[in-house]
Order: C-alpha cells, then structure tokens, then sequence
C-alpha cells in the first residue's frame, strides 16, 4: 500500500520545489489504478501512435535536481504537505517517501576517479544524467507510463524504476494489459498487434514477444475464470514472467 500512496506524493516540493503534496487518499489511489484499463483498451483499439510532449533534459536541470536530491526532504514542508492525511496513512507514508528519498540518492550516477592527488570527481556524462531524469520522471509521476506507451515510447529505464518505485501499480498495469489482450483476442480472433504495440508490451510483459497463441492462452485463462473475480496475474509466469500481485491493505 505503501508504494500506490507514494504515487500522489509531489517530489518537487518534498525537495525545496514548488506545488504541494496532492490530496492523498485511498479513494485517489483507485482513481489512479482504476484509470489503467480505460487507457490500456484505448490503446489496443487505436492505430494511430500518439505523440508525446514533454519538457526537454538538458545540462542546466542536472545541477539543481544533484542539490535537492542530496540536501534531502525538507521537513517543513513534509509537515505541512501531510498535515490533512489520514492519521492511519501517515506513517505509512512518512516511510515510504523516506526509502524513496535514499534510493533516488543511491540511483543517481557519480564519476569519480582515483588519482595521485586524491578522488577527482566530475560530472556524469550527458547519457547518465539523462537516463537518470528519465526515471526521476517516473518517480514524480508513474502514471506517465501510460502516456509513454500511448507513444510506443517506453524504455527498460523508465520500467526498471516503475518496478522498483511502485511494485503494485507495475502489477497492476501488467495484469490490466494480459486482460485487455484476451479481450481483445476473444472479440477478434485475428487480431494482432502491430510491430510497434508488440515491441511495447513485450518489454513490459517481460516476454520476447506477444504472439497470437500468448494472447490466446490470455484470452483462454480469462475464460476458464469466475467472472466475479479479478483475473489472476500468476498466468504471467506461462509467458516467462516474474511478477507478484501485491495485495492492497
């Protein structure tokens, strides 16, 4: 539970920045997962490949996210920002975002080397700082991954740290696509995904790729269950999968 009250929080601000902590609530953390099958279905719908705007990573940010990320979680506004939350999901939360805090710290690139006068350290290459707002991005915001597979724009960076950040939305976000998938396979019995879609839900399904006979084994598990259940998502390990539904508390 810890992982999806994380995905209202506003980082930005925990680190000295603008906007507040949002409205953090376990009805706005369904809002949040409850949006994922609306946009997943519109996605294997559509054939068009929707284009994606976002701020662009340049050199003059990287200085500015080093200094808050290392200066850590500024406390005042950490109070203020949870002053309206839940008594029951405050701590939780005071956890979740501390751990957070320390693993973006422990992600971030360093180039140090050892030399005869001692450590010389230097900037990280264009490349590692980029990947790294890549992620941070995630992070601040992991329902932006909807909109990057909306553009077939998903990286393994932007994955790895959805895994690592908000287990139980890359869960849900899996177990939501494997059903739309058998939907869709039990709709139209010929229905493929194009190249692009198949290339996007393979690097997020962990398989090679989504063939006609996977969708079909999705669309025959989707059959075989109680309707009145949610689809279980241990039919991922039959496509080479290795994922765990976290349960919410």
């Amino acid at each position: 539970m810890k992982d999806l009250l994380l995905m209202l929080v506003n980082f930005d601000n925990l680190l000295g920045g603008k906007g507040s902590l949002g409205h953090i609530t376990t009805e706005n953390v369904d809002k949040v997962l409850s949006n994922i099958p609306k946009r997943i279905s519109q996605y294997l719908k559509t054939n068009d490949t929707k284009e994606l705007a976002l701020h662009p990573i340049n050199n003059t940010t990287w200085p500015k996210i080093q200094l808050q990320i290392n200066k850590g979680i500024d406390s005042e506004n950490l109070e203020i920002g949870l002053a309206n939350v839940a008594p029951e999901l405050k701590d939780d939360l005071v956890v979740a975002i501390t751990e957070a805090i320390a693993q973006l710290k422990a992600l971030m690139p360093v180039n140090v080397s050892v030399t005869l006068t001692g450590l010389d350290e230097r900037q990280p290459s264009n490349y590692e700082q980029n990947k790294f707002m890549r992620g941070l991005r995630i992070v601040e915001n992991p329902a932006l991954i909807l909109d990057l597979i909306d553009a077939n724009a998903v990286t393994g960076t932007e994955l790895d740290t959805l895994e690592q950040f908000y287990p139980t939305y890359f869960d849900e976000l899996k177990l939501q696509i494997m059903s739309a998938l058998a939907e869709m396979k039990g709709k139209d019995s010929e229905y493929q995904l194009s190249m692009a879609k198949n290339r996007t839900l393979s690097a997020i399904l962990g398989v090679s790729r989504v063939t006609p006979s996977t969708m079909a084994k999705f669309q025959q598990k989707a059959e075989a269950e109680d309707p009145s259940n949610k689809a279980d998502i241990t039919i991922a390990k039959s496509v080479g999968t290795d994922t765990q539904r976290v349960a919410n508390k």
